[in-house]
């Protein structure tokens, strides 16, 4: 995955929850805070992205991260057309610190396409790592 594949996932699981904001967990929040050449290969080599409904309310993030996976889960439609997965997360899928909402950053850059502006309030992302075998 690339960063014009990471913001395309991020814009495609704003639409599909109805939210403004998504919180990319995990590994591939690296490529929102830098440019894909600036990053080694191996940055590059997922096809999934977890992202979790940035909303207060628990039980409507739960609803609208299964919305997120049912759309663009594993194997789904997306996937075969994007080549990219899109993981709906909550908050029962990371292992997140004390105070982690105050150290959410807002990437600055533009999208991969400089013909598309990728809204700021949009891209949220978190160094924190998702709580599966996978990930460990």
């Amino acid at each position: 995955m690339n960063r014009q594949q990471l913001y395309h996932a991020i814009r495609a699981a704003c639409a599909i929850a109805r939210v403004d904001r998504v919180i990319v967990v995990g590994s591939q929040w690296i490529l929102g805070t830098f440019d894909t050449h600036q990053l080694p290969p191996v940055t590059h080599f997922s096809a999934e992205v977890d992202l979790m409904p940035d909303v207060e309310d628990f039980d409507l993030m739960v609803e609208l991260s299964d919305l997120i996976e049912g759309a663009g889960g594993e194997l789904s439609p997306f996937e075969e057309l994007h080549g990219v997965a899109l993981d709906g997360v909550d908050l029962t899928t990371s292992v997140l610190p004390l105070g982690w909402r105050d150290r959410l950053v807002t990437p600055s850059a533009r999208s991969a396409n400089p013909n598309q502006r990728v809204s700021e309030s949009s891209v949220r992302r978190q160094r924190i790592p998702a709580s599966r075998a996978a990930d460990r």
